[in-house]
């Protein structure tokens, strides 16, 4: 069970549905799911975060790491996920648009691609963050505070109907977005990106996917798709 705040009790939809409360899939919509496309759409920046004792001591940087190919691995863990938590469904890779044309298709045309191909129901993983936790920015990143440092992953799996062109559902991906009780072993902030090493660099993309994976199925039963409920 994750904590929520008000921050979490409305999250606004990519496009179409203006705002929907947080639920999980209801019986119903669940007795139609048969056929899941599960798509991510996550930018390809990491983003370092470090919160001061005051806003001056605040720093932060960005920086595109596309040879991480984080739609790749976020949706990977999600298929895993749905396939080891509910073998009944068939499940499969979908290619969408980008997040900025996904956020400015009102009428979720992107669906009609869902469809052609047989999809009833998709699965979409995206960046988000609640007001909870404000100094995460949405998506994938490493944040610090004082001596304290851990990767995280800000993101928010919803679920569409495809044949209704509707958001059913949605739930944090990550809520806090990194265990906020002790740090990632081995993992510092740095001012800047250009200051990690390589193999700092990478030690970080493989405690990403790591966190895909613990994540995604904790988030996935709470949307009942997985687990006792489904």
């Amino acid at each position: 069970m994750k904590t929520i705040g008000v921050g979490a009790v409305l999250a606004v939809a990519l496009a179409g549905c203006g705002t929907i409360i947080k639920a999980p899939v209801s019986r119903d919509e669940l007795a139609r799911v048969d056929k899941v496309g599960v798509a991510a759409v996550f930018e390809p920046e990491f983003h370092g975060r470090y919160v001061g004792w005051t806003v001056f001591g605040n720093q932060k940087f960005d920086v595109n790491v596309p040879q991480w190919n984080i739609n790749k691995m976020a949706q990977t863990r999600a298929i895993e996920a749905l396939h080891q938590g509910n073998p009944k469904l068939h499940v499969e890779a979908l290619q969408v648009p980008t997040l900025e044309t996904l956020r400015a298709d009102e009428s979720l045309s992107w669906l009609s691609a869902a469809q052609q191909q047989g999809f009833d129901t998709v699965v979409l993983l995206r960046p988000g963050t609640s007001d909870n936790y404000p100094f995460f920015a949405p998506g994938i990143g490493v944040y610090g505070r004082g001596k304290f440092a851990c990767v995280y992953t800000a993101y928010v799996i919803a679920v569409y109907d495809v044949a209704a062109r509707k958001q059913i559902a949605w739930e944090w991906g990550a809520s806090p977005p990194c265990d906020l009780a002790a740090s990632d072993p081995g993992i510092q902030f740095k001012p800047e990106a250009g200051q990690y090493s390589d193999a700092e660099m990478d030690a970080m993309r493989q405690l990403l996917d790591a966190k895909f994976a613990r994540t995604a199925p904790v988030a996935l039963e709470d949307l009942h798709l997985i687990g006792a409920k489904q």
